[in-house]
């Protein structure tokens, strides 16, 4: 584990990369050709779309698992 973040030696650009490469992976990128500002925004909506609390109800999911 990196401990840079608790030495507080991250600038704040490395800090949402790190955030962003944990939570949605070292795999994600946008395949269009957006200024930086707006794949920031798509990054930021995944991050919620992944972290919906409707989503973490146990009938939500039972729903989301026999639909597929």
């Amino acid at each position: 584990m990196d401990y840079k973040l608790k030495s507080g030696q991250y600038t704040v650009e490395e800090a949402y990369k790190e955030i962003c490469d944990y939570i949605l992976g070292k795999d994600w990128y946008c395949v269009d050709p957006l200024p930086a500002k707006q794949v920031r925004y798509l990054q930021v909506e995944a991050i919620k779309r992944k972290f919906d609390k409707r989503k973490w109800s146990f009938w939500d999911r039972l729903k989301e698992a026999l639909r597929g």
